[in-house]
């Protein structure tokens, strides 16, 4: 026993089949209307797209004639009403530079039947793609683009985050490598800068809290007890790393000095 939907198929197969057989070069592209619904009822609805470049009056009403027949046909065959649109080319041309949303709507929620120069499908996957202003996949196209430059903004910011934090520990380890001092674990770097340089009064001990700040936001975050790294404080940070940075490379000749 044939399905329905073998049955809808065949009858969409035959109707285009007659319209084509001897029409086929003013017709530019055939689709059926909101197809996923249409499947589902024993109405369709079809757009035949004319080529008003090429054909004139006659010419569409012959068309039209032959469709409203072999409409009435199919549906004492079949038992499937199928209502036939029709558009000619330049107006559609004209809906699609104006950008007319209920257009593209209209594409996107169809299927081709017959397309044989590619009129149809290019335009519909330009819809899908979210290349389509105003259209609801392309609020949804733009809205996946800010998510996704946001999440790179934030990988961003942990990628400075690390490298500063990866700077300092070598640089606050420099000076005292330099000095011939024990290579410290890098939480034991402010211990020992504190020991070694401070308390001889070689080094602020500023730079050890800048030292300890950062890396304790640094841990903060890696425990989760941070969840969203503050841009304002990352470029204070900055600012502080290179201060450091700057100050280690001193304090390395100086530490040079003690073992001579």
């Amino acid at each position: 026993m044939v399905s329905e939907k073998v049955k809808k198929f065949d009858a969409l197969k035959e109707f285009c089949s007659s319209l084509l057989r001897h029409h086929r070069k003013f017709i530019k592209a055939i689709w059926l209307l909101r197809a996923e619904e249409a499947m589902k009822s024993k109405d369709f609805t079809l757009i035949v797209l004319l080529d008003d470049f090429k054909s004139d009056y006659i010419v569409k009403k012959k068309i039209e004639l032959v469709a409203a027949e072999t409409e009435k046909k199919l549906a004492e065959k079949y038992n499937f009403k199928i209502h036939v649109g029709f558009s000619m080319l330049s107006d559609y041309f004209e809906a699609i530079m104006l950008n007319k949303i209920d257009v593209f709507s209209e594409i996107n929620a169809s299927e081709a039947l017959f397309d044989p120069t590619g009129f149809f499908l290019p335009l519909q996957e330009l819809v899908r793609r979210g290349k389509i202003h105003g259209t609801k996949e392309n609020l949804l196209h733009l809205i996946l683009n800010v998510k996704e430059r946001i999440k790179r903004v934030s990988d961003f910011k942990i990628e400075i985050l690390s490298s500063l934090y990866a700077a300092i520990i070598d640089a606050g380890q420099a000076p005292l490598i330099a000095g011939n001092f024990s290579i410290p674990l890098q939480k034991e770097v402010a211990i020992e800068l504190e020991r070694n340089f401070a308390r001889r009064k070689m080094l602020d001990r500023r730079f050890i809290e800048i030292y300890n700040e950062l890396v304790h936001y640094y841990k903060d975050y890696e425990y989760g007890k941070i969840k969203e790294i503050n841009g304002e404080l990352l470029d204070l940070f900055l600012k502080k790393a290179r201060l450091f940075i700057e100050r280690m490379e001193e304090l390395t000749i100086e530490a040079r000095k003690l073992t001579k």
